[in-house]
């Protein structure tokens, strides 16, 4: 992922769930 820091743990999944809403959309 591009645009953020990528840390083990519960931060990280809520980061990927923001990036995905920016890049698709869409809320998994």
């Amino acid at each position: 992922f591009k645009g953020g820091q990528v840390e083990p743990g519960p931060g990280s999944a809520h980061y990927i769930v923001n990036w995905t809403i920016q890049h698709t959309g869409r809320r998994l």
